[in-house]
C-alpha cells in the first residue's frame, strides 16, 4: 500500500499484481520472514505496481537456489510473453537463453559481443593459449600480442591470451608474422565465457 501510494497507483492493484507473483495469501507476512525467493517476488511487485512497458532487472537471480531460480525465470518468462519489455544482465547462460531475444557482452565496461543468444553464447567456446618465444623475444612477444587487440597476461616465460575457440591460430599467425615462431604452449579450450575483469551477458 505504501509503495502504490507513492506511485499513485489504484490499491486495487496491489491483489492483481500480488496475484501475478504468486505472493497472495502472503500479504501479511513479513518481508524479513520471506525466502529469498520470494524476496525476489516482492522486488519484482513492486516494479510491476505502475504496470511499466520496460523491466530493468540486474541479476535478478542472484542468491536465490535452484528451484526459486528457476520459478522466477518461468515468472520472468510470461510476463515478456504478455509484452513486457526486459532489460536484464546476468552471468547466467541459462537464464540468458530461455529470456533474451538479443545478447550483448560486455568486458571491462566496453561492449564486446551484440548478437542473438544463439550466436553469442552457443557459438562462444573459448580458448585460452599459453604462449612461449624464445627468452630473448619475451617481452616484443608481449607487446606484439597487446598491440594486436588481446590483453596477455604473464605467467612465468608464457603469455597467456583468451580468443573465441575458432581463431585459436591468430596469436600463433601475430607472433610469427612479427618474427617471433612460438616454441612451446599449452591450450584450454572453456565452455563458459573466462571473467578478463568482469564481464555481464544481458538482454
Amino acid at each position: 500500500r505504501f509503495h502504490a501510494d507513492l506511485r499513485r497507483v489504484p490499491r486495487g492493484r496491489i491483489s492483481e499484481v500480488t496475484a501475478s507473483v504468486g505472493l497472495r495469501g502472503r500479504e501479511r507476512q513479513r518481508v524479513g520472514e520471506l525466502s529469498g525467493g520470494l524476496r525476489q517476488r516482492l522486488a519484482l511487485a513492486l516494479a510491476l505496481l505502475s504496470d511499466p512497458p520496460l523491466l530493468v532487472l540486474d541479476e535478478p537471480t542472484a542468491n536465490l537456489d535452484a528451484g526459486s531460480r528457476d520459478d522466477l525465470v518461468q515468472l520472468v518468462r510470461r510476463l515478456r510473453d504478455r509484452g513486457k519489455t526486459l532489460l536484464f544482465s546476468s552471468h547466467r547462460p541459462s537464464e540468458v537463453l530461455a529470456l533474451a531475444g538479443r545478447v550483448l557482452r560486455l568486458e571491462d565496461g566496453r561492449l564486446v559481443e551484440d548478437g542473438r543468444p544463439g550466436e553469442v553464447l552457443l557459438d562462444g567456446r573459448r580458448a585460452q593459449l599459453w604462449l612461449r618465444v624464445a627468452a630473448q623475444h619475451h617481452e616484443s612477444a608481449g607487446h606484439i600480442l597487446k598491440e594486436a587487440g588481446w590483453e596477455p597476461n604473464e605467467v612465468g616465460r608464457h603469455w597467456v591470451v583468451t580468443v573465441p575457440s575458432h581463431e585459436k591460430a591468430r596469436p600463433f599467425e601475430v607472433l610469427s608474422a612479427g618474427g617471433l615462431p612460438v616454441v612451446d604452449f599449452e591450450l584450454e579450450i572453456s565452455e563458459t565465457r573466462p571473467s578478463t575483469g568482469g564481464s555481464d551477458e544481458g538482454a
